[in-house]
């Protein structure tokens, strides 16, 4: 899902307001990492409250572009402590977009709403929340097919393993056969056979010997 993501924010004043120029510049060209050390030093620094929720807004969104959801939720939090309605709606919007994007889908939704709180006429906040509730998010969607991928995976590992294993029996099997067709007959086997041979030749003459007759013949 592509939530609306508000821009980064500009409201520094001198000392500083080179160094959040310069990283708005990075942020502007992409070099998300780059920005978002520039924005990190400038929210460590001792000044007014409203500056400093600023640079968590703007770090914030250096880290959301980096795919770095976790970290981003963190700053777009300390960002909406700021008592300040409009940058307040804007940090609670981003929160709920980085919650959307980790799978969190009950925080996202609580974010949004506490955003259209601050300003029930907030179009993205609306937006992002229809997009929220329409689709899964896109982790999730994401890992039910990387589950997917892993669960085809193991069956045809399985079944892999299963012909294998059929192989190996076979293989065995056609061994054993083919030892046991070249092993010699040993001595035993073969007077055993030898026996068996004469007992049957025995039994043969007795079945063809008449039998004798105890009656004696007639006479002429």
């Amino acid at each position: 899902i592509s939530f609306l993501l508000p821009c980064i924010l500009w409201g520094w004043v001198e000392p500083d307001a080179d160094k959040m120029h310069e990283g708005n510049r990075l942020y502007k060209e992409k070099k998300f990492d780059k920005a978002e050390k520039l924005y990190e030093e400038l929210s460590k620094k001792k000044g007014k409250k409203r500056q400093k929720a600023i640079a968590h807004f703007n770090r914030g969104n250096a880290l959301y572009q980096q795919g770095k959801f976790k970290e981003a939720t963190a700053e777009f939090f300390k960002a909406s402590q700021l008592n300040d309605k409009d940058l307040r709606q804007k940090a609670l919007n981003n929160m709920g977009n980085s919650y959307a994007k980790s799978g969190d889908i009950r925080n996202a939704l609580k974010s949004y709403l506490s955003a259209i709180n601050e300003n029930p006429q907030n179009k993205e906040v609306r937006e992002n929340i229809e997009r929220l509730l329409q689709k899964p998010p896109e982790k999730e969607q994401k890992k039910k097919q990387e589950d997917s991928q892993k669960q085809e995976q193991q069956q045809q590992k399985k079944q892999q393993a299963k012909q294998e294993s059929q192989k190996n029996n076979d293989d065995k099997r056609d061994e054993r056969q083919k030892a046991s067709a070249d092993k010699p007959v040993t001595e035993a086997e073969q007077k055993l056979a030898e026996k068996l041979i004469k007992e049957a030749s025995r039994d043969k003459v007795r079945r063809r010997k008449p039998k004798s007759r105890n009656t004696p013949s007639l006479p002429y």
